[in-house]
């Protein structure tokens, strides 16, 4: 096992280095937050799918991506199919992301696009219900001609609140970045050969998109790790083992990061936790948290739903402080509940003005939340983020930071409702 893992390390260390020779600057990434779905993501796919577009390529790219989704062979485009938003004007129509319509054959498509956001639901409706009722009522759009495609990082589905009364819609299409873009930029790429600047920016959008996605291995790289545990019985009994008991891997250290973080509440003198992690401790005085390791079969594949990493605790003023991770969303935040906050309800929505890094209403039953700044992904150990908590010490120290931030926000609220 010790050789099999120096050999290992030997594949990745030479890997490593060819990447490092690479070009490593990326205009987008230098410009917009990676996780920028509206200023960069949406904009970027926008202006490649506008059939009028600078990029000179008429209805091509849009050609290509519509190419990608058998159910979409009925939908009629041409030169005069609109895009929004489109390069002269970059306002989103009714909020939505991208929309692809055909006015005069009565057609269109509805991109959500979701990087690591949830539905943005309200008393008025779901967002998607929303967005088809602006299809079909101001637009003019029967039912059966709009088409929704919920785009996300990992291809997981809208909340049922989203959809709401359109809950059974036929023409929604859900697809991950890795399985719907990725194979469209490759397309787009065929059609640029001979266009340096737009070629150059569709090849670092898709490294862009490959780091996000954790898709970035060369297929080169994929092959010499192949070879390597075929070599022997050994390599391949070695490699079985860690497989069988990764899941076990998993499960304990989730457990830990969740253990971490509760206990740096319970520390905290002036916070009294009122839902804990683990539902069986009931005082605030303990520094021993464990957490029974069958909580986390929830984590098994198709079962994400179940999933109930939640913690709540009360502040000294007696705000209410909500940390969750969404596993159908996949979001780790935190936030303020309505529930238990009424008193502060005013004090809260005047932060819109003052702290944009904070997001109102937007997440069914929050006052107020935020995504934590390492926006852990529990349910994907590809993640390299996510892996590096088998790590004790580095699980501590992300369950402190993001505890940081937690602390952060609840003097700002306290300030704000003095």
């Amino acid at each position: 096992m010790e050789y099999f893992l120096k050999e290992l390390n030997l594949i990745q260390k030479e890997y490593e280095m060819l990447k490092k020779r690479e070009e490593r600057f990326n205009i987008f990434s230098a410009l917009h937050k990676e996780h920028d779905e509206r200023r960069l993501h949406s904009r970027f796919i926008s202006v490649l799918l506008q059939p009028k577009g600078k990029h000179g390529k008429g209805i091509v790219f849009l050609k290509l991506f519509i190419s990608q989704i058998e159910a979409l062979k009925h939908f009629i485009y041409n030169e005069n199919t609109l895009v929004y938003p489109h390069e002269n004007d970059k306002k989103e129509n009714n909020n939505i992301d991208i929309l692809i319509i055909n006015r005069k054959e009565k057609q269109c498509i509805i991109l959500e696009n979701k990087i690591f956001a949830g539905d943005s639901n309200l008393e008025t409706g779901g967002q998607l219900e929303r967005y088809i009722e602006h299809a079909i009522v101001n637009e003019g759009i029967p039912e059966n001609s709009i088409y929704v495609i919920y785009l996300t990082m990992d291809g997981h589905e809208p909340s049922k609140e989203s959809l709401n009364k359109f809950e059974n819609f036929e023409n929604l299409f859900i697809y991950s970045y890795e399985v719907l873009i990725l194979p469209w930029l490759d397309e787009c790429l065929k059609e640029v050969i001979d266009q340096p600047f737009l070629r150059e920016s569709i090849i670092q959008y898709k490294k862009l998109i490959q780091k996000m996605t954790g898709n970035s291995t060369s297929i080169e790289e994929r092959l010499a790790y192949k070879e390597l545990i075929g070599r022997s019985e050994e390599n391949m009994s070695s490699v079985k083992k860690l497989i069988d008991n990764f899941k076990h891997v998993k499960w304990h250290t989730i457990n830990d990061f969740w253990s971490n973080l509760q206990n740096q509440i319970i520390i905290e003198s002036t916070y009294e936790l009122v839902k804990p992690f683990d539902k069986n401790i009931n005082s605030n005085k303990s520094n021993n948290c464990i957490i029974d390791i069958t909580h986390y079969e929830v984590y098994r594949k198709g079962q994400k739903e179940k999933q109930k990493c939640e913690i709540q605790f009360k502040t000294q003023e007696g705000i209410v402080v909500k940390i969750k991770y969404s596993a159908n969303m996949d979001t780790f935040y935190f936030g303020v509940p309505e529930e238990g906050n009424e008193l502060f309800k005013t004090y809260i929505m005047d932060l819109e003005k003052k702290y944009e890094e904070y997001k109102l209403n937007n997440e069914k039953g929050m006052l107020l939340y935020k995504i934590f700044n390492d926006n852990i992904k529990f349910n994907d150990f590809g993640k390299r983020e996510t892996f590096n908590l088998i790590n004790s010490d580095y699980n501590r120290k992300k369950a402190e930071e993001s505890f940081g931030e937690i602390k952060e926000m609840t003097n700002v609220i306290t300030k704000n409702s003095r």
